[in-house]
């Protein structure tokens, strides 16, 4: 199962595990959840002009984005497209309720 950790007051993201719905290379919840999250990495990075810390494992399927802006101009920017982000996670989590499960703030599911 895919785990998100997601605090919608802060633009700031880890997201952990394996989908395990098909072979790697053909899940297509995994895709999804990776092309939603890396496209707010580069959303970031190329209209905010924001370079966040990215620690990464793509072997265990770990990813934590760490985004750091003190302008409230660019971060109103950053928080609008982390919202946008979480639409499109929410949505994958309903489709695929066995597969991702997103936790709010400080709840990691433990």
């Amino acid at each position: 199962m895919i785990k998100i950790l997601a605090d919608p007051h802060i633009p700031c993201i880890e997201v952990s595990g394996h989908a395990g719905f098909a072979e790697s290379g053909k899940d297509i919840v995994c895709a999804g959840v990776s092309s939603i999250v890396f496209s707010y990495l580069k959303s970031v990075r190329i209209l905010v002009g924001n370079e966040p810390i990215c620690i990464e494992d793509s072997k265990k399927g770990y990813l934590k984005i760490i985004v750091d802006e003190k302008s409230s101009h660019r971060l109103k920017k950053i928080k609008l497209l982390y919202k946008s982000m979480l639409i499109g996670l929410k949505e994958i989590e309903k489709k695929y309720p066995d597969y991702v499960r997103i936790y709010n703030g400080g709840n990691n599911g433990s």
